[in-house]
């Protein structure tokens, strides 16, 4: 019961191909990445107008997603997840010309009202990177993350994303293991499915 949205400038290959054609969105491109980000905009903005006319007929408050879909039954909105695959490919502006700049800035302009707004009207960002630097995660986008996860890092990378360095104490040799900020740190273990690797999901 949700919609998926995927950036991704890798071509692909992580991909199955059901996932690009019929399980999601798909982007690829600048272009269709920043289309689709102006696309899921102008939803955020019809669905703040709409929550606003709810409260104004109903006299209660639509705080989230869910009362606004218990006040309106047969005109639910879903959830959207959109989901940013290595996000420096997308938002790094080293040695690109000044037309790629500009539609680079456009790209975060849009990732940061998503990640402003997004959440209370059911659209979440999930975005991923290699290289968290300041360059890569633009602190209008970072600061509106508020739930972080960090595999094992340097001392200052660590400290890029999640605020503290305790992703550099992490294990060496167990791949997978991830820390999060919720909790005070919460320490996981990621898994990979069989399926997954061989393409069949």
């Amino acid at each position: 019961e949700m919609e998926v949205f995927i950036m991704d400038m890798k071509g692909g290959i992580d991909f199955p191909l059901s996932w690009k054609h019929s399980l999601c969105h798909y982007a690829d491109t600048r272009e269709a990445i920043l289309a689709m980000l102006r696309n899921l905009t102008c939803e955020l903005e019809e669905r703040v107008e709409e929550f606003q006319s709810t409260e104004r007929w109903s006299g209660r408050k639509c705080h989230n997603l869910d009362t606004y879909n218990t006040l309106n039954p047969g005109k639910e909105f879903t959830r959207i997840i959109i989901v940013c695959d290595e996000l420096a490919e997308v938002t790094d502006t080293a040695g690109v010309d000044k037309p790629t700049k500009e539609q680079i800035t456009a790209i975060i302009g849009s990732l940061g009202t998503l990640a402003r707004l997004g959440r209370a009207f059911g659209l979440h960002l999930i975005m991923a990177t290699q290289r968290p630097d300041a360059s890569t995660l633009p602190g209008q986008v970072k600061n509106n993350a508020d739930v972080r996860i960090c595999g094992r890092a340097d001392l200052v990378l660590s400290q890029i994303v999640l605020d503290n360095g305790n992703a550099a104490d992490l294990p060496k040799d167990i791949p997978g293991r991830f820390l999060c900020n919720l909790n005070n740190g919460t320490i996981f273990q990621g898994y990979v499915h069989p399926d997954l690797e061989e393409g069949l999901i």
